[in-house]
């Protein structure tokens, strides 16, 4: 038989009982409308943080930061992971998993001198950390929010109106264009040359870092309470006086009495608007020259000696030359003993997050699929019990067990084949809806971007992936068809 014949047949049986066949395309339809959903929305949400990162960052700068010391989230896992448990052995190497060990490192000068002498790096500097109050415009009494970024952390394509800055300690600032609304300005211009105040605080916590006297042992007195709450001793007596102890020294301790001090009063920089930042998804932020950060971060800290040859801080932050400059420039100071972070390296953690996510989600439409398989194993199972006089005559008139077998399969994959297409277009549509919703909801955020983008390649492969699926479903039922004895089907009522 000739496959015009086969499909046309295929088709007929499939029109004959079409409540049934739409029903057994619901599953199908649902698994494919959630795969194209879901993966639309990560793939969406993923190319919007892409964009909106590579706007912001600085692709040409590459983060240094100490292997051991510095690390607090690495000691909170440590202390966290081990509630409730024995006490453990600090080691030399996991120094760092404890906040009782846990050592603030500073950036010696010769290693400093080193990382300047990496081939492809054109500047190092501190990386420095600013805790901004707020930005306040000359002769306006409102106070705004704002989030103060060194101009080496800004990426290329960030600068929209003005010529930038003059020096790198010059007293200057580029600000985002969000905040001509919040000022009451309708053209950048009009901004543009004004004196701001930004006025920033000293914290003292962070004073007490700055100054050198942390040791953390506040976070380790913690871990001792809620220890001895856990799995109290027998001895209630010598429960009270073990938590009276551990209150004692936890309320003298430098930490707790630092958090409760009260923050400084901000301290006060005057800078003058020499540009107009792209609005991007963090609408408040003001770019600064590098040399003015590390004067705002002194005041954090509290100490005019940090970001100085005296007192590094932290983490490095090395400007390369060119983006072929960056993989020589981390495998450097890999190799120093430091860790690097690129921009890269923080997309690809944003990627791998959505991929994660759209795994999941994938994995709840799957279900859908699975459900759809029984469905049409089922349909074809009646449709042989229903059609054995059918078959039985088609065999009589010659036809062979391989033809009806390749019937009943290519029913089953017509199946899947069109369950997936409909589920595909539903998705499709349903995608259409999320972005015009999303635009309408958020359109002040994302723009005139689509949260809900279908990849290419998506459709194509959802249609191979469901007619693969209705195949292979039908392959039981098709030989079961092809097994029938040709005169016991010819006698069925």
């Amino acid at each position: 038989m000739k496959t015009r014949d086969l499909l046309s047949d295929v088709f007929l049986n499939l029109t004959r009982k079409k409540m049934r066949t739409a029903l057994t395309m619901v599953g199908v339809i649902i698994g494919a409308l959630a795969v194209v959903t879901t993966v639309s929305l990560g793939h969406g949400l993923s190319f919007f943080l892409d964009q909106q990162v590579r706007a912001v960052a600085n692709p040409l700068t590459v983060e240094a930061w100490p292997k051991k010391g510095g690390s607090p989230n690495r000691a909170a896992r440590g202390m966290f992971k081990n509630i409730g448990k024995a006490p453990q052995e600090i080691k030399e190497d996991k120094e760092d998993d404890f906040f009782g060990s846990l050592k603030i490192k500073t950036i010696e000068n010769e290693m400093v001198e080193k990382m300047r002498k990496i081939e492809g790096v054109e500047r190092v500097q501190p990386k420095v950390f600013v805790l901004a109050r707020s930005v306040q415009l000359d002769d306006d009494a409102r106070e705004f929010d704002t989030i103060v970024v060194p101009w080496i952390d800004a990426g290329a394509q960030v600068l929209s109106t003005g010529p930038g800055f003059s020096s790198i300690d010059a007293r200057e600032c580029i600000i985002s264009e969000a905040y001509l609304e919040s000022m009451g300005f309708e053209r950048p211009d009009q901004l543009m040359g004004r004196t701001v105040t930004i006025r920033v605080t000293e914290h003292p916590m962070f004073a007490l870092v700055g100054r050198g006297g942390l040791d953390s042992s506040a976070l380790q007195k913690f871990q001792g309470i809620a220890t001895l709450l856990k799995d109290p001793p027998k001895n209630r007596v010598r429960m009270v006086f073990s938590l009276f102890f551990l209150l004692r020294d936890l309320a003298n301790s430098e930490e707790l009495k630092a958090m409760a001090e009260p923050e400084g009063e901000p301290v006060e920089f005057r800078a003058k608007v020499v540009g107009i930042s792209k609005k991007g998804l963090l609408t408040n932020i003001v770019y600064v020259p590098d040399g003015f950060a590390m004067q705002m971060g002194r005041v954090l800290f509290n100490n005019e000696e940090m970001y100085t040859e005296k007192n590094w801080g932290m983490g490095m932050v090395l400007l390369a030359k060119s983006k072929e400059d960056i993989p020589r420039v981390k495998a450097a100071v890999k190799e120093l003993g430091f860790r690097a972070h690129t921009m890269e390296d923080l997309i690809g953690k944003l990627h791998d997050f959505f991929a994660t996510l759209q795994s999941i989600m994938i994995l709840f439409g799957s279900i859908a699929f699975f459900v759809a398989t029984f469905s049409i194993v089922n349909t074809l199972l009646m449709a042989v019990v229903e059609r054995k006089r059918e078959i039985g005559v088609l065999q009589a008139l010659g036809a062979a067990r391989a033809h009806i077998l390749k019937m009943f399969a290519c029913e089953a994959a017509a199946i899947g084949l069109l369950g997936g297409m409909l589920g595909g277009l539903f998705g499709w549509g349903m995608a259409q809806v999320g972005n015009a919703f999303s635009h309408y909801k958020w359109g002040h955020i994302i723009g005139s971007a689509d949260l809900f983008v279908m990849p290419g390649w998506l459709f194509p492969v959802l249609l191979i992936f469901t007619t693969l699926l209705g195949l292979v479903a039908g392959v039981y039922p098709a030989w079961r068809a092809s097994r029938l004895d040709p005169v016991a089907a010819l006698r069925y009522e």
